[in-house]
């Protein structure tokens, strides 16, 4: 698969999240966005990928060895290094 999105819908709110991959056989992440719902806090993990998760009103999240916790509720997007 080239492309996965993916969201579901409570009575709190709203998650979705959209990952594609770089092609080919290897599954490399090539972009990835998420929006979560405000108030909340959650971690990322994507074993391998190298990059920081950005937010417009957050503070950017370097991932260290694939990992990320203490992320704001909102929309996030990774840049890929």
């Amino acid at each position: 698969m080239a492309q996965i999105e993916i969201g579901f819908v409570t009575s709190l709110g709203s998650f979705s999240t959209s990952i594609k991959s770089s092609g080919g056989t290897n599954g490399t992440v090539a972009a990835m966005t998420f929006v979560t719902l405000s108030g909340t806090t959650g971690s990322v993990t994507l074993p391998g990928v190298k990059g920081k998760l950005t937010s417009k009103g957050s503070k950017d999240m370097e991932l260290v060895n694939g990992y990320a916790k203490g992320l704001a509720g909102g929309n996030w997007s990774l840049v890929v290094r």
